[in-house]
């Protein structure tokens, strides 16, 4: 399962639309970001944002599926 399908599942609203205003793959300078940040899984076109970032955390540490952590995940690692 991909990252963008990984926020799907969980709620984040937005997951291919950035969350500032991005140009070439980046966020512009002083650019304001969105209002509804909450709902947006990246800043950029590789950033993700907070929501995004726990997320990912939350996965890494306790693995779902083998693919979101290899050998193991963060959890198991802190077992041994």
């Amino acid at each position: 399962m991909s990252k963008r399908m990984i926020f799907c599942v969980i709620g984040l609203q937005v997951t291919s639309i950035p969350c500032c205003g991005a140009v070439r793959q980046v966020c512009l300078p002083f650019s304001v970001p969105r209002m509804a940040r909450d709902n947006y899984a990246y800043w950029d076109n590789a950033h993700p944002t907070e929501a995004g970032n726990k997320v990912l955390a939350a996965r890494a540490y306790n693995a779902q599926k083998d693919s979101d952590a290899y050998p193991m995940d963060i959890g198991k690692l802190a077992l041994l």
